[in-house]
């Protein structure tokens, strides 16, 4: 009686790596569809800060939902990075993955405070309006939107570097090191990085991981 001979390495990851790819674009296109819900003036820094309050107040439904959406989403990723840190052949990247799921995970914790302080501005937005002074805060922005937003890139870097030191996903790990980098890059100069930018270099990762396959050589 003859065994059967084992699967392939490259079969064994490539399941999991596209079952991950699956859920972190799931959760990348929530994110983007969350950032798109509110009038989009209400995050224009240069705009009237009465004027976005009053964007919020025409639009509470789009607001309150992407207060709820952005956190489940943020999850989904967390989830899907999860998976995929299993993926990999080596304790060295494994590691690294790890990591980058940390991050992710902290992503998330991080925009729990926005979330719900834009869930409580929604509940009370016509008082806000009605007693609002010049250059007082909106409550829109938190102290931890920075913070957020370097975890979430350092995450996409660390997990790009454990796809392409593994060879798991080469193409798709030197992508999204170059778009961490530039992220980081604009954050450094710039104080500031558009995080619908991130949700879209989480897509593109999740789609690579999806559409490829482990390379050999």
């Amino acid at each position: 009686m003859t065994s059967q001979s084992p699967m392939p390495i490259a079969e064994n990851v490539d399941q999991p790596a596209r079952i991950a790819g699956a859920i972190v674009s799931i959760g990348s296109i929530v994110q983007l569809i969350a950032a798109f819900l509110p009038t989009a003036i209400v995050f224009d820094r240069n705009a009237d800060p009465l004027v976005r309050l009053q964007a919020i107040a025409s639009n509470t439904t789009g607001w309150m939902l992407q207060a709820f959406l952005f956190p489940i989403a943020f999850l989904i990723v967390a989830v899907g990075f999860g998976i995929l840190s299993k993926a990999f052949p080596d304790s060295r990247t494994r590691n690294m993955a790890v990591a980058a799921t940390a991050f992710s995970v902290l992503s998330l914790l991080l925009w729990l405070p926005i979330s719900l302080g834009r869930i409580q501005l929604a509940a009370d937005i016509q008082n806000v309006i009605r007693l609002y002074e010049p250059n007082s805060s909106l409550g829109i922005s938190f102290t931890t939107f920075l913070p957020y937003t370097l975890a979430t890139l350092l995450m996409i870097a660390l997990m790009g570097v454990a796809l392409f030191w593994s060879r798991l996903r080469r193409v798709t790990g030197a992508s999204a090191i170059a778009l961490a980098f530039l992220g980081l890059s604009a954050l450094v100069v710039t104080g500031d990085w558009p995080p619908f930018l991130s949700y879209f270099f989480t897509l593109i990762m999740g789609i690579g991981l999806v559409v490829t396959r482990k390379q050999t050589s």
